[in-house]
């Protein structure tokens, strides 16, 4: 009788060890989705994880080779940083099917709210669902048919009407509300200077912040086309061109470089190394093997953008506005707003 319970607790434990192989597995298939497509490098993986559930992540070499064989993830190896785990970019659709949508969204929300980091003077509605395909690759009205209602639910987000284009723009009420003083106090001292100020004390709160945005936001700074990361990796790139043989750049710049002019333009991560990523490189830029005695092996990647993709950059200033708005730009040309915004005559949140 002993020898049977001692293998019945044997097999039990073997039961909990793998059903948490597996729990633990779904959970950095998630992490891996909340950064796809730039992935996570093996060597930031547990602390990225901890962040991300709270849990301790002890990779064991089971819980690795589950993760390196699973059909849904990519491991690249770089030179310099380690395994690289990636969802695998034509598998996306599978990926989604093995999770519940509840799991899904809080990080669906996350990708979107990165979409505004890039481009926070906010997205035409007929071209976020493209825009977010091409920064993540997945079909968010495939997931959510009701996907307007979706976007527009998520905290700080709003839906205005500028210049005949329905957009959405995701701003902080506070922020929104101290970029509002300074704009109507400039705009105060330019005309009739007054030693009070209070008159510029209106409160933007979620009920009139729509109406006040539909008459503040710059409409050439919208993005009205369906970009990604090509045009983001160009306009990051850009500035480092030259034909000067002489220059540091004249081979264009590492991926250290890159990947931290990408995160001080965007305030979001890049890995140049990701596949999605590695792709996109190769269509806008020539990349180049450098020799390099600081670097394993020995040589490194340099990026210079092909000519071609500096042309496109230069001759498409109305391409690029969006891209290079770095923040949330008002103007005053239109602010003719006397009261709070919120009396007779303000369209309701929608409209």
């Amino acid at each position: 009788h002993s020898i049977i319970n001692m293998n019945n607790h044997t097999a039990y434990d073997q039961e909990q060890y793998w059903k948490a192989m597996r729990r633990t597995l779904n959970n950095i298939l998630l992490l891996l989705f909340r950064y796809h497509p730039n992935g996570v490098l093996e060597c930031e993986l547990s602390q990225f994880y901890e962040a991300m559930f709270n849990e301790t992540l002890i990779i064991k070499p089971d819980l690795k080779y589950m993760l390196c064989v699973h059909k849904s993830v990519t491991v690249t190896e770089c030179k310099e940083r380690g395994p690289l785990y990636t969802l695998n970019d034509d598998k996306m659709d599978v990926f989604l099917r093995e999770f519940e949508l509840g799991v899904l969204q809080p990080w669906i929300r996350k990708h979107i709210r990165r979409l505004f980091r890039c481009f926070p003077n906010g997205i035409a509605c007929n071209c976020l669902l493209d825009v977010l395909f091409n920064m993540v690759e997945f079909h968010l009205s495939s997931l959510v048919p009701q996907w307007q209602k979706f976007v527009w639910n998520i905290p700080d987000m709003h839906c205005i009407t500028v210049g005949g284009v329905r957009t959405f723009i995701c701003v902080e009420l506070q922020s929104l509300n101290e970029q509002h003083k300074q704009l109507r106090r400039a705009a105060a001292a330019q005309s009739q200077p007054s030693s009070s100020d209070s008159h510029l004390d209106h409160v933007i709160d979620a009920h009139n912040a729509e109406f006040y945005l539909t008459r503040l936001i710059k409409f050439g700074n919208i993005l009205q086309r369906p970009v990604g990361y090509c045009e983001l990796l160009i306009a990051t790139l850009a500035p480092f061109y030259t034909e000067d043989t002489r220059s540091t750049f004249y081979q264009g710049i590492d991926g250290d470089r890159l990947e931290d002019a990408f995160h001080r333009q965007y305030n979001t991560r890049l890995v140049h190394e990701a596949p999605f990523i590695q792709r996109v490189l190769g269509h806008i830029c020539r990349i180049t093997p450098v020799e390099c005695a600081t670097k394993k092996g020995g040589r490194e990647k340099f990026y210079k953008l092909l000519q071609s993709s500096k042309e496109y950059f230069d001759m498409q200033p109305k391409a690029f506005a969006a891209v290079l708005a770095r923040t949330l730009q008002l103007e005053t040309t239109s602010l003719t707003v006397a009261g709070g915004g919120g009396g007779a005559g303000s369209p309701q949140a929608g409209d």
